[in-house]
């Protein structure tokens, strides 16, 4: 008489590759969940950019600097529908709008999304040099996502 069925082993073995598999599409989800989650503060950046720069156009100045998680005076519901929060961004991070004086004259515009880490991870200086207009700058060693929007410039009300 022949039995039928599996042994111990063959099931122990199809346990364990199922579990390996298991884990490597666990972590390729993140990966792909993480990269989602950049991508929406990439477009968000973008749409801040595009709001700033209608704001110039019509006041031939930009905002005043602002503290971190907060709107720049004049942008919100004219130009921007709401300013990205914390409390609804995907890692809880912030978006910090920048008016710093520039080096060379007027001043330097910019806004970082400070990303999972939430915290800036490198000086304006250097995304002031590493950045043009309306191009986001991200680096391998750190989290955070940044474009400049205009150099030497004027502050409305400074």
């Amino acid at each position: 008489m022949q039995k039928y069925g599996f042994t111990l082993v063959e099931l122990m073995v199809v346990v364990v590759i199922v579990g390996v598999l298991a884990t490597i599409a666990i972590g390729m989800y993140r990966e792909i969940a993480e990269k989602a989650k950049y991508s929406q503060a990439r477009i968000l950046l973008k749409r801040i950019y595009q709001a700033l720069e209608e704001f110039y156009a019509d006041y031939g100045c930009y905002p005043k600097d602002k503290l971190p998680d907060e709107a720049p005076e004049g942008l919100v519901n004219e130009y921007l529908d709401e300013w990205p929060k914390s409390s609804r961004d995907p890692f809880g991070a912030v978006y910090d709008y920048e008016a710093h004086n520039d080096p060379e004259g007027g001043k330097w515009i910019g806004v970082t999304y400070l990303g999972k880490d939430k915290k800036h991870s490198l000086s304006f200086n250097y995304w002031r040099s590493h950045g043009a207009p309306g191009v986001i700058v991200e680096m391998d060693t750190n989290d955070d996502l940044h474009m400049v929007v205009a150099t030497r410039v004027q502050v409305c009300n400074e």
